[in-house]
């Protein structure tokens, strides 16, 4: 909860995080843009433009230590895929997301930075 709001629609995960304003954060209702919580999480999925695991690691080393960019623009130190799987999921509209989203929230809903901060 209030996670990118608080700051400012700013994601690692979004090719836009050091413009001014994001598109994550035009596009976000005002009702989730607020200070930023630690005690609590929000729920989030960013859809990424790779069509495969070798895409999405590329997309990783780009922002990583190991790419050629200023320290200001890295995101991510030695990035590893631990495990990947082809999607086994067959619902798979909006409503079926966010339940599954819901239901991984709702398992353990103790937040802890260090733990559940993917």
């Amino acid at each position: 909860k209030n996670g990118v709001g608080g700051y400012g629609g700013k994601s690692n995960w979004a090719k836009d995080r050091d413009e001014k304003i994001t598109q994550l954060y035009r596009l976000m209702p005002p009702a989730v843009k607020a200070p930023w919580d630690a005690k609590q999480f929000e729920l989030r999925m960013t859809d990424l433009p790779c069509a495969n695991i070798d895409e999405f690691q590329e997309w990783l080393q780009f922002y990583s230590n190991k790419a050629e960019l200023p320290a200001e623009m890295l995101r991510f130190i030695d990035p590893t895929i631990v495990e990947s799987k082809d999607v086994q999921v067959s619902g798979r509209t909006e409503a079926d997301i966010v339940r599954y989203l819901l239901n991984y929230a709702m398992a353990e809903r103790a937040y802890d930075e260090m733990s559940k901060n993917c």
